[in-house]
């Protein structure tokens, strides 16, 4: 009995710790509005100062999960482009935020 009861409070404690993360998602594309390959992303969270970091796919997509639920600041940078910062993401729990990028 004892042992369903942790097993169940152990269930419980990771579906929460589960539901306190979020995501970002994008695309970085050039002002012509051809993407971006390779393109260096940095995702800042303003208040824990915890960063992540990602490069674009070959169709300039990036996803970042899990993150922490909060206020964050994207960058992006490629080889002959102008780097590019996105402020005032805000998460929430659940969430797949989307950040698209022209650089």
């Amino acid at each position: 009995m004892i042992r369903r009861i942790a097993c169940a409070f152990f269930l419980l404690a990771v579906s929460f710790l589960c539901a306190q993360e979020a995501g970002l998602v994008g695309t970085v594309i050039d002002p012509s509005g051809a993407v971006v390959a390779n393109a260096n992303i940095t995702v800042h969270n303003v208040d824990t100062n915890v960063e992540r970091r990602i490069i674009t796919d070959e169709r300039g997509r990036y996803s970042i999960s899990p993150l922490s639920i909060g206020r964050y600041a994207l960058t992006a940078e490629a080889p002959g482009f102008r780097t590019v910062t996105v402020s005032d993401i805000y998460l929430t729990i659940g969430q797949k935020g989307v950040a698209d990028v022209t650089m």
